[in-house]
């Protein structure tokens, strides 16, 4: 997991009022559910960091 992913997670948890690691696993299992392979979660990472760019 990247610097961007931590900061990110510990974003979600503080706003949602769950630990980071809470947050990680469900990040993981919805990344395992969609079939996203392990190499692709680089590929994950840059869609949210441009799509928030364009917001």
């Amino acid at each position: 997991m990247n610097s961007y992913s931590k900061k990110l997670s510990k974003q979600i948890a503080e706003l949602l009022f769950l630990s980071e690691k809470t947050v990680k696993g469900h990040r993981t299992r919805i990344i395992e559910k969609l079939g996203i392979p392990k190499e692709k979660n680089a590929l994950l990472i840059w869609a949210i960091q441009n799509y928030k760019k364009s917001l």
